[in-house]
């Protein structure tokens, strides 16, 4: 495909923004496909704060507490919603990540004279909260379960720094976190502990406004399909348009405050998720203003809406129930231990098992068979409690495990994950623990011996889905694990490219890890793989738009190559600047875009 005369460019562009002035635009919904409209990247609406200040706050590295997925993507999102929609200027936005209560501390009092008369301090925080008497904290990544009442900053403190300034109009609490004990994933913050929230949210300067996940002790809920938290996934979809006509049906071009709440309170119970979110009704907070213009985004219909519930009620039985054998076949293997040794200690465990399990249930209150009960009636009815039940013998034998063992000890299992030798029984204990560990560190051990067990046992298909796991939901800060899972992903199918893609750019954000002359290699190699992996992607683009030339074929086609242009003019700009080989790069560069101008070293 010849590239376009720039003056048809134009005129293809200008037709483009005429198409956006004509309507609203409207959030994607795949015909037939059941994942969630995106909020990112964020949208262009000319929504103006120009004295408006924002602090971003995303908190998920903790080591000693369960990690609440997608904190950081939350945060990223909204950083990029206040600084690209609604343009708050550079140096009125402070972005913190996994960081401690004194970093947040010190950057909010840097932040507290950055807004002008009239305007709105926005403070929006992804992560942990906690209670501890009556005030609600954000934690600190360091916190532990010994000092988790003192590794936090509480709302009062940020608000007391903020309301030194008498300028702004307002002061907004933006919380996708949860002040009781539970976290996004469903696991207690503290074991066996229960927290004493506060029964209200007011704060002592009149200009605060706190819009939280929940208004009491439940949690902030992940959405693993949208890969946010599904308060912020609705709070960003509320200020791109989807909540204007939510309390009326007639969209006036504004989203106000009442529209937005209500909004975020409606779509996670479409989804299936009963959550609840603070709701204010004083008149002064209900009509202000969220967003407004004409090219406010459409939300998702009903049916949309319906569909994706769908999905969502068959993916969280699937995880639910799996997690929930899972557990079931690890106890089963401690139980079979002690009814094979005999004595009343073996009847017991039996019975306890039968007890736990017979009418297992997962908690959106669908019934689970789990298969082993009726193993465990057959051992018991013949059980010999003298020296051990031939039942239970058989059982074992029976059983697809190689040895009953526990995994209590990871150490003890990093030798035979070495050599690949992980028992059957030894992976389901591992995975059953991956699954309801808690503590990070600990997690993040287990995870990768099932990697390297895979790995060594060249079980190909088992090492690609632990490492997706380990990436997606543990841990993505280590940048070699990505780089790894990105180089694999390429050499796949061409259908693997964009997450191959995905992966290489999450490697690089960690690239300060490597030092010397492993961090020019491997960061080379990284922009190398995302240059020739979007190239893979515009040629078969442009193959099917030969074979069969169309607007939506000829689209797809300009935007891989757009891809490849940039990745490649990357990688290019990089070789140069490491004194490396730029021959290769340079020649993409100039293909992708039509002409050795915009490759040329600058001035």
């Amino acid at each position: 495909m010849t590239a376009r005369p720039r003056f048809l460019e134009a005129l293809v562009r200008m037709a483009a923004v005429l198409c956006l002035l004509a309507a609203p635009a409207a959030a994607q919904e795949p015909i037939d496909d059941d994942t969630p409209p995106m909020v990112d990247p964020a949208v262009s609406l000319n929504i103006r704060g120009p004295g408006d200040a924002v602090i971003v706050i995303g908190n998920e590295a903790y080591s000693a507490l369960p990690q609440p997925r997608y904190a950081v993507n939350d945060a990223r999102s909204v950083r990029d919603y206040f600084t690209k929609t609604v343009k708050v200027k550079p140096w009125r936005a402070k972005y913190m990540e996994n960081v401690t209560r004194e970093v947040m501390l010190k950057e909010i009092k840097r932040m507290t004279w950055k807004a002008r008369r009239h305007s709105t301090v926005w403070v929006y925080f992804a992560g942990h909260g906690y209670s501890t008497g009556r005030k609600r904290s954000l934690l600190g990544v360091d916190a532990t379960l010994g000092n988790i009442d003192k590794r936090g900053v509480t709302l009062r403190e940020i608000e007391s720094l903020l309301a030194k300034n008498r300028r702004p109009s307002r002061i907004v609490f933006i919380m996708d976190a949860g002040f009781g004990n539970v976290s996004r994933d469903g696991l207690e913050l503290i074991p066996g502990h229960e927290v004493e929230t506060p029964e209200n949210w007011s704060l002592k300067d009149k200009r605060s406004l706190i819009w939280a996940a929940a208004s009491d002790a439940g949690p902030a809920h992940e959405y693993r399909a949208a890969e946010h938290g599904l308060f912020t996934w609705s709070v960003l979809g509320a200020m791109r348009g989807w909540a204007d006509g939510e309390l009326d049906e007639t969209r006036d071009g504004k989203v106000t405050f009442a529209e937005a709440q209500h909004f975020v309170r409606r779509v996670p119970r479409a989804l299936g998720r009963v959550t609840n979110p603070t709701i204010h009704t004083d008149p002064v907070t209900i009509d202000f203003t969220l967003a407004q213009g004409k090219h406010l985004e459409t939300g998702p219909s009903d049916e949309y809406l319906d569909r994706i519930s769908q999905g969502e009620r068959r993916d969280r039985f699937e995880e639910l129930s799996r997690r929930l054998r899972t557990e079931a076949t690890a106890f089963w293997s401690d139980t079979l231990q002690l009814a094979n040794e005999g004595g009343e200690a073996g009847r017991e465990a039996l019975e306890a098992f039968i007890k736990e399990y017979e009418n297992a249930v997962v908690t959106i209150s669908w019934g689970l068979r789990v298969p082993e009960v009726r193993e465990a009636r057959r051992v018991l009815s013949n059980y010999d409690e003298e020296g051990g039940s031939t039942a239970a013998q058989e059982a074992v034998a029976a059983a697809d495990i190689d040895e009953i063992v526990a995994c209590d000890d990871v150490v003890v299992l990093e030798a035979p994950a070495m050599m690949g030798q992980l028992s059957v029984g030894q992976r389901a204990c591992l995975d059953a623990r991956v699954a309801s560990e808690r503590v990070q560190t600990t997690k993040d051990k287990i995870s990768r011996i099932l990697l390297v067990n895979a790995e060594a046992g060249n079980d190909t298909t088992d090492w690609e889905r632990l490492m997706a796991r380990h990436l997606q939901d543990i841990d993505r800060s280590d940048p070699d694990l990505a780089m790894r899972y990105a180089i694999y992903l390429y050499k796949g199918e061409l259908e693997n490219q964009e997450g191959a893609i995905r992966w290489a750019d999450v490697s690089l954000e960690n690239k300060s890890r490597w030092e010397g002359a492993e961090y020019v290699k491997k960061v080379t190699s990284l922009y190398r793989l995302r240059a020739e992996a979007s190239n893979r992607l515009w040629q078969e683009a442009e193959k099917a738009y030969r074979k069969e030339p169309s607007q939506e074929t000829e689209s797809e086609t300009a935007f891989y190559r757009g891809w490849t242009k940039d990745y490649a003019r990357e990688w290019l700009d990089y070789a140069r600047a490491s004194g490396g080989k730029t021959d290769y790069a340079f020649n993409l560069c100039s293909s992708a875009a039509g002409t050795m101008d915009f490759c040329k070293s600058g001035p």
